[in-house]
């Protein structure tokens, strides 16, 4: 068994890099139906920017998918966030700023909360959930946005 040390937001800011994806495990109720629904520890994701001195996410919300300071996502949010990176042989081989343009085209889209209580509904019932990749949706959900 593996143990995962905890850090503290402030610890490990400085360490998260462009295209590096926060996974949030919330404690609510509709965190508690995403993660039985999708079978997953994790009820929400973002991607990271590092943008000068700033550290901010993007990421889909009931709100819409938004662009904001990683720092107001993880204080804001009630439960666990963790932290993923490539290890460094892929590091070198994202496109960062690639990941930052496709992001930044698809901020101000509307939640797919139709989409989402489909893909919920098709795992639940143990069956196939296909769609298109988001590219070119008019409304994303966290993981598809990601």
């Amino acid at each position: 068994m593996s143990t995962r040390a905890q850090l503290s937001y402030d610890e490990v800011r400085s360490q998260i890099a462009t295209g590096d994806v926060l996974m949030f495990s919330g404690r609510g109720p509709i965190s508690r139906l995403i993660r039985r629904g999708s079978r997953s520890p994790y009820s929400h994701c973002g991607i990271a920017s590092r943008e000068g001195s700033r550290l901010m996410v993007f990421h889909a919300v009931v709100r819409g998918v938004h662009h904001q300071p990683a720092s107001a996502a993880v204080r804001r949010y009630t439960g666990r966030v963790d932290w993923f990176t490539p290890t460094p042989l892929y590091r070198e081989q994202i496109d960062r700023d690639g990941i930052v343009r496709e992001a930044a085209q698809h901020v101000g889209k509307p939640f797919a909360v139709l989409a989402m209580l489909q893909l919920t509904c098709a795992m639940l019932r143990n069956s196939g959930y296909a769609d298109s990749d988001g590219h070119l949706a008019p409304a994303m959900f966290c993981s598809w946005y990601v």
